[in-house]
């Protein structure tokens, strides 16, 4: 079982719980007032007691990828980024989530890559 999760999810501790988040699941994580708030496709929200920083340590040599201070996304549903003035991603469901401009063209050289 510990090889399933760990190719399909993570397992973090918040305050005595755990919680096994599904990568399917996620569309992004937000921090919010030093906690995150996760995001899900079908339009739920969860928010754990632990910092942004702890869950993109988590993350790493997954499908994640930090757009700015307070977000990453789940590139697997990243449907847009926006043109040249606009420092936004298009997340599936219509979200909106900021990118940081230097970020921006990491990603965009990044996708350039890949096809």
């Amino acid at each position: 079982m510990k090889n399933f999760l760990s190719k399909n999810s993570i397992t973090i501790r918040s305050k005595g719980n755990y919680h096994v988040l599904k990568f399917d699941l996620i569309l992004f994580f937000e921090a919010v007032h030093h906690k995150t708030r996760i995001h899900y496709l079908n339009h739920t929200i969860q928010d754990i007691d632990v910092k942004l920083d702890e869950v993109e340590l988590k993350l790493k040599n997954h499908s994640f990828w930090r757009s700015d201070l307070n977000y990453i996304i789940h590139l697997k549903y990243l449907e847009k980024v926006s043109g040249n003035d606009e420092n936004n991603l298009l997340m599936k469901g219509d979200y909106r989530v900021p990118i940081d401009e230097n970020r921006k063209h990491i990603l965009l050289e990044e996708l350039a890559k890949i096809g």
